[in-house]
């Protein structure tokens, strides 16, 4: 397994304490650059998404485009993300609920897989999911005004 982010560089985190001494996970930094993070994703067999606090979740997003099956937290942005037979869902906060997410993800190996792969010309850009959500704002605004965008 691999860990991305910042939890490696907090010495008493709760990621380091678990992984010390594990020989099968590694903890890297953040990932900025495009190509070696579609490297990563094209080597991964789903992604594991750890945070609720995310609007739009571009990591799920990314690895949606890429053809992973994603497991996502059930609030936030990554659980936008999530369609449904292409990843799992597991209650945010519960290792439990995410550890039972990981083996069901490995109980459905290559069909789970082939799915994602399938899906991926269909995920949108953060312009166009932002482009939706304002519609749906405007829709449901019952007459109140819109703050204009700056130019």
């Amino acid at each position: 397994m691999t860990v991305t982010g910042l939890p490696h560089k907090i010495p008493d985190s709760p990621v380091v304490r678990a992984a010390k001494g594990n020989p099968h996970v590694h903890l890297g930094a953040p990932v900025f650059d495009r190509p070696h993070l579609a490297t990563i994703l094209a080597s991964a067999d789903a992604l594991v998404h750890g945070c609720e606090a995310e609007t739009f979740c571009m990591a799920a997003a990314e690895a949606r485009a890429s053809g992973i099956p994603i497991i996502v937290p059930d609030l936030g942005g990554a659980a936008d993300q999530l369609r449904p037979g292409f990843g799992e869902k597991y209650v945010a906060r519960s290792a439990a609920s995410l550890a039972d997410a990981i083996v069901r993800q490995i109980d459905a190996g290559e069909t789970m897989l082939r799915r994602a792969s399938s899906a991926a010309d269909s995920v949108t850009d953060m312009q166009a999911h932002f482009d939706a959500l304002l519609a749906t704002y405007r829709a449901t605004r019952r007459g109140a005004p819109i703050l204009q965008q700056v130019a």
